[in-house]
């Protein structure tokens, strides 16, 4: 029993300590997708893809084919707020939180998959990527706007303000929502949108 305790800490402290910072040791951060800025968690395996093979995928996630795609023009906030430092990656909608091992960026097993080398002929982006449609953003400090008697007026915010009921409320896109309803009767189904 001492045995098989020992082992599942071993691989709990393995799981914890990959978070470490590399920078500094007494920190841990999380480790985020390059691709689709979401959280590697728990045991989920970390991929890792060079600057080779992220820039063979270029055209996918740039920001010149979400606006094809969308057919909506990105602000010039938002697109900063998904670049990354470097004339590697310029253009392209990436996680700038993601950690860089030496040579190296964080991937999930998701993104990985969809940034092999014979994919890159593909049109279509990764199923999860931020040039997918997941272009959210963060909530500005600051918004503009006009008041009742037309002039523009500029209100400064504070994190504390910024509650999710606030945000959810403001942002024109509610992504990973789903709604379903209910038809009952004969044919008994549940149909939905996502």
């Amino acid at each position: 029993m001492d045995d098989v305790v020992s082992r599942s800490k071993k691989k709990a402290f393995k799981f914890l300590h990959r978070t470490k910072d590399l920078k500094n040791p007494h920190k841990h951060r999380a480790i985020v997708c390059i691709i689709c800025d979401r959280f590697i968690i728990g045991t989920e395996a970390i991929r890792k893809l060079t600057k080779g093979q992220i820039s063979l995928h270029k055209k996918r996630l740039s920001v010149d084919t979400y606006k094809e795609d969308y057919e909506t023009t990105l602000k010039p906030e938002v697109i900063k707020q998904y670049q990354i430092n470097g004339d590697d990656f310029k253009g392209m909608l990436l996680s700038p939180q993601s950690r860089k091992y030496l040579d190296r960026y964080a991937a999930c097993s998701v993104c990985f998959s969809g940034m092999q080398s014979h994919m890159a002929t593909k049109r279509t982006p990764p199923k999860c990527s931020i040039a997918n449609g997941f272009v959210i953003g963060s909530f500005p400090q600051e918004i503009q706007s006009t008041n009742k008697d037309g002039e523009r007026v500029t209100r400064n915010f504070d994190y504390r303000e910024l509650t999710d009921i606030l945000k959810a409320m403001s942002a024109p896109v509610r992504p990973y929502g789903a709604v379903f309803a209910f038809f009952g009767g004969a044919q008994q189904s549940i149909r939905g949108t996502y």
